[in-house]
């Protein structure tokens, strides 16, 4: 579920700034 969320993340990396704060942090690692 997090890989699929980290996926997510990156490509939605402008979606979701201040919604999952805490997993842009790992996108940004």
């Amino acid at each position: 579920m997090v890989n699929a969320f980290m996926c997510y993340t990156t490509h939605a990396d402008h979606m979701y700034p201040v919604y999952l704060p805490e997993y842009r942090l790992v996108t940004s690692q």
